[in-house]
């Protein structure tokens, strides 16, 4: 066979494979009225706490609702969890080390769909719908309701704990493939980045940096396309912990998640191969002297893969 004839063959063979892209301005466009269901693979490994070495392996069920976007175009998916089981071990359990499944409760709130994520065209997190009075609702179930409250206490801590939560999601929602999306037309090897602070005053700031590239892209068989995106994010900062008895914080040594992600032609994710870690320690104010003694360093990884199971059209 001649080599052309085998190099056209060849490329016959492989319709699916990445290529490089033409110019294409990422958008977030999804049309209203469709649900995305996903499932989550989740493995995580914990080294340091309390001497143990804990890992488990979880799966989360779980969807986005699209609704038509608004005049300034912010597109808002309703969150919802549909299930989550979780195999724990390492822990002692009854005096051994063994393993041991649990079903960690899920929100009403997270079941029913009244938690919304709010992304502007370019995919980035513009707010989530229902996150105050979600923490409201468990902020007050933990309260003891014969005890006399401090209610200025008691609204700023529910509002730095909204404040972190909402925050804290523009980094959780990449690692499971919302991707922020570059201003302008790119082609394969185009890189873009995405920074900020998870800040709330007195309770937290973390650093992250997020730096994108535009693998390539693939037809998806409908006339569109799917792009390939990489993403490397790392994280640095610190987290205050209020309820040690002399204050103290949480200090991150070292943080990142790198993985791929593909996106469908609305902008939204297929699939995302997320690698993650985490090293961090604590230091709190000794009682006696006010010095600042350096708690134990602990390591955390996570692996999540994540999949679009369906696609169902016209939801009302």
């Amino acid at each position: 066979m001649k080599p052309l004839a085998a190099f056209l063959l060849l490329g016959a063979a492989l319709p699916g494979c990445v290529r490089r892209s033409e110019p294409a301005l990422l958008r977030v466009t999804a049309p209203a009225g469709r649900v995305l269901r996903f499932e989550t693979q989740i493995e995580t490994e914990q080294e340091g706490f309390l001497g143990l070495n804990v890992n488990a392996t979880s799966t989360i069920a779980w969807s986005l609702t699209t609704t038509p976007s608004d005049e300034n175009g912010i597109e808002t998916l309703a969150l919802r969890i549909g299930g989550m089981g979780t195999t724990l071990r390492g822990l002692p359990f009854g005096g051994t080390e063994n393993e041991r499944d649990v079903a960690p409760p899920i929100p009403e709130s997270l079941k029913d769909g009244s938690i919304a994520l709010r992304l502007d065209s370019r995919g980035r997190l513009r707010g989530i719908v229902g996150i105050d009075a979600w923490i409201g609702k468990r902020s007050a179930s933990v309260q003891d309701s014969d005890a006399p409250r401090t209610s200025l206490m008691s609204t700023l801590a529910q509002g730095a704990a909204a404040g972190i939560v909402e925050q804290a999601a523009r980094g959780i929602v990449q690692v499971f493939g919302l991707v922020p999306l570059p201003e302008e037309p790119v082609t394969s090897g185009a890189t873009w980045t995405d920074t900020g602070t998870i800040g709330v005053p007195f309770f937290a700031q973390v650093k992250y940096d997020n730096r994108i590239e535009l693998l390539g892209a693939k037809p998806d068989g409908a006339g569109g396309s799917i792009h390939e995106i990489k993403e490397d994010i790392a994280l640095d900062g610190q987290v205050a912990l209020p309820s040690a008895p002399q204050g103290g914080f949480v200090q991150i040594d070292r943080g990142f998640a790198v993985g791929d992600v593909e996106l469908d032609a609305t902008g939204l994710p297929l699939a995302a191969d997320i690698r993650c870690g985490l090293t961090f320690s604590a230091t709190v104010s000794g009682e006696a002297t006010g010095t600042a003694e350096r708690g134990v360093a602990v390591t955390f990884r996570a692996h999540l893969v994540t999949k679009r199971v369906a696609t169902v059209e016209n939801v009302r």
